[in-house]
């Protein structure tokens, strides 16, 4: 939606591939990633960083990471359990050799396990916190990128460019890596299915993920337009 609609609206999770809304309302969905590089460009993980956490990752068993460019992802072969449960997040991907092959440059690592990123995933890569921001995206995320990639500073940066105050902005989150974006937005909804945290954080609650919680509020506000 345009500034002059009266509101920004940034659905901003780790959401399934769906096109419900955007069938429906004729209207093409924008993601802040997407949006913020436009505005202020990339911030990219370094190279000696991004070597040092693969080489990590490399030691570890049942740890699926994927390697996020601009436009586009990136995954080593023979994780064929794993290829389904990221078609329901990724659209298209690529698999390659080795992930040290790749040649674009690399906006974050998504790292996930089939049980749970807390207990297996964040002991392993919390020592690499002093050069990387982590962050706990979901029950088996892990999100891996720049110290100033977070989405408070992407939204801050999106809002300035396009004279949206946080008045004017609504914002949806589950997890932790939406903490720093609740903060940017007075209409914050949290998912019926988000962490505690993130439901005390926000302003709003909503149906859950699979219940589209998202297009339930985006709706109602279109009808209001």
């Amino acid at each position: 939606l345009s500034p002059g609609a009266g509101r920004f609206v940034c659905s901003s999770f780790r959401v399934r591939v769906s096109t419900q809304l955007s069938a429906r309302s004729g209207r093409s969905r924008c993601t802040l990633a997407s949006a913020v590089r436009v505005v202020c460009g990339a911030i990219l993980l370094s190279k000696i960083h991004l070597d040092k956490t693969l080489a990590l990752l490399k030691r570890q068993e049942n740890m699926h990471p994927v390697l996020c460019t601009n436009g586009s992802a990136f995954i080593a072969k023979g994780q064929d359990k794993f290829e389904p449960i990221l078609r329901e997040f990724y659209s298209a991907f690529n698999v390659i050799d080795h992930l040290e092959d790749c040649t674009q440059e690399v906006l974050k690592i998504a790292i996930y396990h089939f049980e749970s990123s807390e207990k297996y995933i964040y002991p392993v890569v919390q020592d690499l916190a002093n050069v990387v921001k982590i962050k706990i995206s979901g029950p088996n995320w892990v999100d891996l990128s720049h110290p100033n990639a977070n989405k408070g500073f992407a939204l801050n940066a999106l809002q300035k460019h396009l004279g949206v105050s946080p008045e004017q902005t609504m914002v949806f989150g589950d997890y932790f890596n939406d903490l720093e974006m609740m903060e940017q937005a007075h209409f914050s909804y949290a998912m019926a299915n988000a962490h505690p945290e993130i439901i005390k954080k926000a302003q709003y609650k909503t149906l859950s993920n699979s219940e589209f919680g998202v297009e339930t509020v985006l709706k109602e506000l279109l009808k209001q337009l």
